[in-house]
Order: C-alpha cells, then sequence, then structure tokens
C-alpha cells in the first residue's frame, strides 16, 4: 500500500509541477476534497500531499466530506470559490461525485481525480485522472 501511496504522490506531484511551468514555482493553491478522514489511507494521501506542497511552498488545504456525497458536493462549491490553481478530487460515488466536476467546469478551474473512478470525459470534464 506504501508503494503505490508513494507512486500516486509522484505522478500526483509530477502534474502539478508539469503545470506550473508558466506560473511561479511557489504560492500555488492546492486543494483536495477526500473521501473521508476515518480510513487511514485516505489520511495517508492527504498527508503525503501536505508533505510535498510544503516542500515547494505551495498553499494546501484538504476537505475530508466523511463519505457522504452532498458534503463533498458542498465542500468543492466551497473549494471553487476559494479559485485553487489545482483542486484535486477523489470521488465518494462515480455518478455523484461527477455533479462536482460540474460545478468546477462552470467555474472554468481544471479538476485532477484521484483514486476512483468518475462519469466523465479527461480533458472535458475534468483535467485528468490519477
Amino acid at each position: 500500500m506504501k508503494r503505490l501511496l508513494s507512486r500516486l504522490m509522484l505522478i500526483l506531484v509530477a502534474v502539478i509541477a508539469l503545470g506550473s511551468c508558466e506560473k511561479q514555482s511557489t504560492g500555488l493553491k492546492i486543494t483536495y476534497s477526500s473521501v473521508s478522514d476515518a480510513n487511514s489511507w485516505f489520511i495517508a494521501f492527504a498527508d503525503e500531499m501536505d508533505k510535498e506542497a510544503k516542500k515547494r511552498n505551495y498553499n494546501f488545504r484538504v476537505t475530508h466530506a466523511q463519505g457522504k456525497l452532498v458534503r463533498q458536493i458542498s465542500d468543492v462549491e466551497d473549494i471553487v470559490a476559494q479559485k485553487p490553481d489545482y483542486p484535486v478530487l477523489g470521488p465518494i460515488d462515480r455518478e455523484g461525485s461527477a455533479d462536482a466536476l460540474c460545478t468546477a467546469k462552470k467555474a472554468d478551474i481544471p479538476v485532477i481525480v484521484v483514486n476512483r473512478d468518475i462519469v466523465g470525459v479527461a480533458d472535458e470534464d475534468y483535467a485528468t485522472k490519477i
């Protein structure tokens, strides 16, 4: 599990680094909408993202939806209002969490989807899926 987590983090950091070539190397805002903080895997994933963000002087914020779809959609609405450079979404539900993508798409904010599948098309409904 630790090896998988490390690989996912490496990929996520690479995507963020490549996307930030046109921006300053510090001050980026990254947000992560997590499924829950009741599962040690989600906690470890968020902690690793936080560590990597701190190394690069990025602003990082995580929200935990506690496995509740309505809460995740509300969290993403709040995240979109803050206009992050890179919002990251760990979908709770393949179809239901797609509503969160619509919110971000309307605001022209590309989302990075992680950990689970989601209804939608890469480069249309979200930036990429890791």
